[in-house]
């Protein structure tokens, strides 16, 4: 499979135009770090969730542009995917999780910030009509500042590293906008300089959002 898409990549850049879809989608979203070890209420942040991506359609994907192009031995892969989704390199470097306002820090006696971002993810499921619902795997990196409540308490700057499994139910709306609805938990594990040596708790990331998506017909450069 990813050979074919390889190919299906090469093939889109070696040929002439070719239509796709670009999708944008931006929005609410709440995000909640849980450490197992920690003890108390958890902190729960509001933040923003962005989604960034290129969409080819089954038609696109069959036409004698992109086939013609296609190594035989990748043709009846390519023909019998629904679509193809394509996060360009320069997107991929933007965090889909960006979560900074404290909704419980006096209950909780701790705020929590961070960054999130998911380089690849792997679809186990994708039905592509009549709406996108995705379900899909990748890994999770970020970037996590718990700060307890408290003149005196200094924040600690943890890295994130994780498994991200994650839902997503794509709906149109009128043309050009359509919204997201979604959420994904992330085992993993948090890891702090503690000095002269690296300390890692486990952690568990879950967040859920509603974005508002624009989508725009577009065409790919050669």
């Amino acid at each position: 499979m990813l050979c074919a898409l390889l190919a299906l990549v090469h093939a889109a850049a070696a040929g002439p135009k070719i239509p796709a879809t670009a999708n944008i989608g931006l929005g609410p979203t709440v995000a909640v770090v849980w450490v197992p070890s920690d003890p108390g209420p958890t902190p729960v942040s509001l933040g923003l969730s962005l989604a960034v991506e290129g969409w080819l359609s089954k038609k696109t994907l069959r036409s004698r542009a992109v086939m013609r192009r296609v190594p035989k031995a990748y043709k009846d892969t390519v023909r019998g995917m629904d679509d193809l989704h394509v996060v360009p390199f320069p997107a991929g470097l933007l965090p889909d999780q960006i979560h900074g306002l404290p909704l419980n820090a006096e209950a909780s006696g701790a705020a929590t910030r961070g960054l999130g971002w998911t380089p690849i993810t792997l679809f186990l499921h994708h039905d592509a009509r009549p709406g996108h619902q995705i379900l899909g795997v990748s890994p999770r990196l970020g970037w996590v500042r718990r700060a307890p409540v408290g003149p005196a308490a200094d924040p600690v700057d943890h890295a994130f590293l994780g498994v991200d499994l994650s839902f997503d139910r794509q709906s149109p709306m009128a043309k050009p906008w359509g919204t997201s609805l979604g959420g994904q938990v992330s085992p993993g594990w948090l890891i702090a300089d503690d000095g002269d040596r690296l300390r890692a708790a486990g952690a568990v990331w879950t967040s859920a959002w509603l974005r508002v998506q624009l989508r725009r017909e577009i065409e790919v450069e050669p």
